[in-house]
């Protein structure tokens, strides 16, 4: 998928430029590609860091987030380091890792290449201005993808019926829960970050199976994981958007 929108960040681009009128078709070199290439990768990657940022922030108690933030900037890598990480927020930096890294192969590059065209950005502002062209052109036309796609009205049909069939299947994964360790009640947050920690096996295992067969649930509605999690914010923040989600919702229950 990562590869999918990488090449369709160039396509764009690419089809942008043919169409201005007068405008000169030429072949970009290959030293213009490969900066095209290093935008893209530079942009999704960004994305990534901003998901692990937050995820981290989650995972660490408050104080020792700031302390952290303070004391060591915002290398991560150098957070690792310290008695103050839990192995909840490693785990979180070494999926980061392997995402970053299997974002940026997905664009043609290499890990090596790609920090060695980074450092040859932060030593050439002409070149960095450039990059930053071509990355605010690939944020501005994803969002217009977003727009498009939250306006579409079968979008919502999809997410409520999605909503619909994973509350069905929270109901009665919690009840099965509940008969496997013999109580009455679950707590409130149960899967979320810091009741984690002190879960059980068998409770970790049943968040881990919920958040796999939800996301089946989303994708066997034609919703992709992203798809379905731009749906969701924007269902938390637009009231309006909320009020036709239940009403779908509704209707799929008559």
């Amino acid at each position: 998928m990562k590869n999918f929108f990488c090449f369709l960040l160039l396509l764009l681009t690419a089809k942008n430029v043919l169409s201005k009128r007068g405008a000169t078709i030429a072949f970009m070199s290959d030293k213009s590609k490969e900066i095209d290439r290093y935008a893209s990768a530079l942009f999704l990657t960004e994305k990534l860091k901003s998901e692990r940022d937050e995820n981290i922030r989650r995972t660490l108690n408050p104080l020792a987030y700031f302390y952290l933030k303070a004391t060591k900037g915002k290398n991560h890598n150098k957070w690792m380091s310290s008695p103050l990480i839990t192995e909840q927020t490693k785990e979180v930096h070494r999926n980061f890792l392997l995402q970053a890294g299997q974002t940026i192969s997905n664009c043609d590059l290499s890990i090596t290449r790609f920090n060695q065209i980074a450092k040859e950005v932060s030593n050439n502002k002409r070149l960095a201005n450039k990059v930053n062209r071509l990355v605010k052109e690939h944020e501005r036309r994803s969002k217009v993808e977003s727009n498009k796609f939250l306006k579409g009205h079968s979008n919502i049909e999809m997410f409520a019926k999605s909503l619909k069939e994973i509350e069905e299947l929270r109901l009665s994964e919690r009840k099965r829960l509940m008969e496997a360790l013999e109580i009455s009640v679950l707590p409130a947050g149960l899967c979320d970050g810091s009741m984690a920690k002190i879960s059980s096996p068998i409770v970790k295992k049943a968040c881990e199976n919920f958040s796999e067969k939800a996301t089946s649930i989303a994708r066997s509605n034609g919703l992709k994981s992203r798809q379905f999690d731009l749906l969701a914010r924007k269902s938390r923040k637009d009231l309006f958007y909320r009020f036709k989600v239940l009403r779908a919702i509704k209707r799929c229950k008559e």
